[in-house]
């Protein structure tokens, strides 16, 4: 990928993300603040958008890569 299309990957998770959460703003109870938000916003992201796994090298590879570059 290109810049450009992993600029636009992000946009398009992040804006998916985001209408999600916003699109059930009204079902949230009330005691939940920055914490439980934090961890649906985690959940929602594996479970819709990390559901492909990587396999052992590749996993490997990006976890050395973000050790290496301070991803």
């Amino acid at each position: 990928m290109n810049k450009q299309e992993k600029r636009d990957f992000i946009d398009g998770i992040l804006d998916m993300t985001k209408g999600w959460m916003i699109a059930r703003l009204d079902i949230y109870p009330e005691n939940w603040d920055g914490l439980e938000l934090r961890q649906l916003i985690a959940d929602f992201a594996q479970e819709q958008i990390a559901y492909l796994k990587m396999d052992k090298k590749r996993k490997k590879e990006y976890e050395n890569t973000r050790i290496v570059n301070n991803i």
